[in-house]
């Protein structure tokens, strides 16, 4: 794979541009992906990686829960709204990190559409395992329309290991954890 990269490329450079926009809000999701364009870079490899876990109900001022916006509608909508680049980037990559929350955290696994966004009954984790499945089931999707097109756009979701960070500060766990440590 790199070898038809670097092939492509006539030389490799790695220029990361980590995104700051407000998470959960789509004026500024919008706002960074008119700016990168501006830039007129190539787009090789875009990885999904926000992500918040179990926090206290709250909405996105458009009107989503969240942490389901956070963690999947945000994917999807950079994702779409950088198609085009990733398609005149080819060959490009499509990496969007889900958890293996997405089966511990849902019985059955599988997505409530009438529970998207917290109307029923408020469970955080149970809205955190549908974001992640919903990455998957992207992922998935994503790969089967850019394969239908003879794209070579490679869309992989993944489950990241378990990695140290502030992810779970909103579970009874972290929290109890940090009590008796006080």
């Amino acid at each position: 794979m790199v070898p038809s990269i670097i092939s492509k490329r006539q030389c490799l450079k790695l220029i990361w541009c980590q995104c700051k926009w407000i998470f959960s809000d789509t004026s500024s999701t919008k706002a960074f992906v008119d700016a990168f364009i501006a830039l007129n870079l190539p787009l090789d490899i875009l990885i999904n990686n926000a992500g918040i876990m179990a926090r206290p109900k709250s909405f996105t001022k458009d009107g989503f829960e969240t942490q389901f916006s956070a963690n999947h509608l945000d994917h999807f909508y950079i994702t779409n709204l950088l198609t085009n680049k990733l398609m005149e980037s080819i060959p490009s990559r499509v990496i969007i990190l889900s958890s293996s929350g997405n089966s511990q955290f849902l019985d059955p696994a599988s997505i409530d559409f009438d529970h998207l966004h917290a109307e029923k009954a408020y469970s955080p984790t149970k809205i955190y395992g549908q974001s992640k499945l919903a990455n998957i089931l992207y992922a998935k999707k994503l790969r089967r329309r850019f394969d239908a097109q003879g794209a070579d756009i490679t869309v992989v979701s993944l489950h990241p290991g378990n990695v140290e960070t502030n992810l779970t500060r909103h579970t009874s766990l972290s929290m109890a954890v940090e009590q008796a440590t006080k």
